[in-house]
C-alpha cells in the first residue's frame, strides 16, 4: 500500500514539472491606446489644435480603427469621427483636430475612444481602445482692441486673424466701419505673450474701391490697444 502512494506521489511531481517547464502559451493580439495633447489653457473664444496619438502595442494588427472623440459641452470642435484603417504591431498615429473655446470660464476634458477589429474583415472581436484624457481650462485673459483705419481713404469693412508666436492660428475677427466713424473696431481675447495680427479691408479711394492690408506684432499683456493703418494694394 505504501508503495503504491509513493509511486502516485512521484508520478503527480513529475506531472507537475514538466507542466512548469513547458513554454507559456502567447496568443497574438492587438493592443492600442493612446493620448490627447493640447494647450491646458486658453482663452475666450481662441481657436486651438488637439493632437490625439494611438499606438498599438500588440504583435498582431489592429484592423479598421476608428477613433470617436467625446467634446466637453461649450467647445465645438471640426471632427468627431476619424477613421483610421489598419494600424499594424508597434505602429503609431497621430491626428490633430481644430477647436474653438467657448467664450465664458469653464473648464472641459476631452475624452476619446478607438474601436478596432481583430480580424481584417471586421468579423472577428470587437475591441476599445482607452485614450488618456485631457482637460482644457478657458480663462478670460486680455480684452484686445484692434482699431483699424486707412489714410488712403475711407475704409469700409475689415478682418483680422491673430497668430501666436509658433505661428498657429488663435483668433480672428471682422467688422464694419459705421457712419459715425472712420474706422473699424475688433475685440478679441488673448492670453499673455507675444502675436502677431494680419488684417485686411476695403477701402473708397480717388480711384475706386481697393483691397488694403496690415499686420503687427504685439504683447497680449503690454498692448490693450493697437491702432493699425491698413495700405491699399499698389
Amino acid at each position: 500500500m505504501g508503495c503504491k502512494v509513493i509511486v502516485r506521489l512521484a508520478v503527480t511531481t513529475l506531472f507537475l514539472l514538466v507542466l512548469l517547464t513547458l513554454p507559456a502559451v502567447v496568443y497574438a493580439a492587438p493592443q492600442v491606446s493612446g493620448y490627447i495633447s493640447s494647450p491646458r489653457n486658453v482663452a475666450y473664444g481662441n481657436s486651438f489644435s488637439i493632437s490625439i496619438t494611438i499606438k498599438n502595442s500588440g504583435d498582431k494588427t489592429a484592423y479598421l480603427c476608428n477613433l470617436v472623440l467625446g467634446v466637453p459641452a461649450g467647445f465645438s470642435v471640426s471632427k468627431t469621427n476619424i477613421f483610421i484603417g489598419d494600424l499594424g504591431p508597434g505602429k503609431s498615429k497621430t491626428y490633430s483636430v481644430s477647436v474653438t473655446a467657448p467664450k465664458y470660464t469653464t473648464t472641459g476634458t476631452f475624452t476619446a475612444t478607438v474601436f478596432y477589429s481583430n480580424n481584417p474583415g471586421g468579423k472577428g472581436t470587437s475591441l476599445a481602445g482607452y485614450i488618456f484624457p485631457l482637460t482644457v481650462q478657458v480663462k478670460r485673459g486680455n480684452l484686445i482692441t484692434f482699431m483699424l483705419v486707412s489714410t488712403s481713404g475711407i475704409l469700409k469693412s475689415a478682418t483680422i486673424s491673430v497668430y501666436d508666436s509658433s505661428g498657429k492660428y488663435v483668433a480672428g475677427g471682422a467688422g464694419i466701419a459705421s457712419s459715425s466713424t472712420s474706422g473699424v473696431m475688433i475685440q478679441v481675447y488673448l492670453l499673455n505673450g507675444k502675436y502677431m495680427v494680419a488684417a485686411a479691408g476695403k477701402v473708397d479711394t480717388q480711384r475706386g474701391e481697393r483691397n488694403a492690408f496690415g499686420q503687427a506684432n504685439f504683447y497680449a499683456d503690454k498692448d490693450k490697444s493697437i491702432l493699425m493703418n491698413l495700405k491699399p494694394i499698389p
